[in-house]
């Protein structure tokens, strides 16, 4: 396990470590044939500058708290419901230094029994519970903590590869509100059914504050709290309708008139601009990503 931080983050990978086995311990319960059952789905919630400090370790960070909790289960006599899963996510709430977990009993296909060699089908999903996250100030400096994969344990990889977020620039502009948090409403079915791109159209994606990413360049995508918006943001300091993201040959913001304005990269535009790739487009308190992509021949 990683023994240092990253240097942009204020947490260190040990300190997630730590709370992970804590929160296998403080939610154990016993199923009906008397195993001692264990969350295997956990979320850790950090702010942008934590997360971001992450980028470039996060695929292998992740990978090692997955086998720490198997581990520790093997070593406890824990079992779980399903494949042992870990989630990094943005929460615009926190600040940096301060993150928060979830976990829950996840059912799959076969249940995950670290100390059975053959795993046994578990259904009973009255142990489902669900956690919400706990916001923890960074504790104490402590390197004595290592979680180093025991030789002679091999366990089953991942259901799937888990997906590394693009890094979000730690050169945010100090300047925007923090004051309320930023809730992303479900992603429209339309997303999922866009039409093809215009030849010689620029297309692209927005990552949100959740972490999904929405296609833009088929058509006019709207932001704004309105619940017919393309892109429904539940920030009391986003207009009704705020902005747009026009088609074209190249992709423009522009804002609505809206009462707080739209920013890209820290600075107020007028009327609109030309998004580029990595932009940081701010609207009230919520903060997307734009990522540019080649146009569909």
């Amino acid at each position: 396990m990683f023994s240092r931080s990253s240097r942009n983050s204020t947490i260190r990978p040990v300190e997630l470590g730590r709370r992970l086995l804590r929160e296998m311990d403080d939610h154990r319960s016993v199923d009906v044939k008397g195993r001692r059952i264990v969350p295997n789905a956990f979320t850790f919630h950090l702010s942008a500058r934590d997360h971001a400090g992450f980028a470039e370790i996060e695929h292998a960070l992740i990978h090692e708290l997955g086998e720490a909790a198997r581990e520790y289960a093997r070593d406890e006599g824990y079992h779980f419901v399903g494949p042992v899963s870990v989630e990094l996510v943005v929460d615009n709430a926190l600040k940096p230094g301060r993150f928060g977990i979830a976990s829950t009993l996840r059912e799959g296909a076969a249940a995950e029994q670290p100390a059975a060699p053959a795993p046994s089908a578990y259904t009973d999903s009255s142990f489902a519970v669900v956690d919400q996250p706990q916001v923890l100030q960074q504790p104490a400096a402590d390197d004595s903590y290592a979680m180093a994969r025991p030789a002679a344990y091999d366990p089953a990889p991942p259901a799937h590869e888990p997906v590394a977020p693009a890094p979000f620039p730690t050169d945010l502009p100090t300047d925007l509100p923090t004051d309320a948090p930023a809730q992303v409403a479900p992603a429209q079915p339309s997303y999922a059914a866009a039409a093809p791109a215009r030849l010689g159209a620029a297309v692209g994606r927005l990552q949100l504050p959740s972490g999904e990413r929405v296609t833009v360049g088929h058509r006019v995508v709207s932001l704004g709290r309105l619940p017919e918006c393309t892109v429904t943001l539940n920030d009391p300091n986003v207009s009704r309708r705020h902005a747009e993201i026009r088609p074209g040959t190249e992709l423009t913001i522009v804002d609505l008139g809206s009462t707080n304005g739209t920013k890209v990269n820290g600075l107020r535009i007028d009327g609109e601009r030309v998004l580029v790739d990595g932009d940081i487009i701010s609207l009230g308190s919520s903060h997307l990503r734009f990522e540019a992509s080649s146009p569909s021949a």
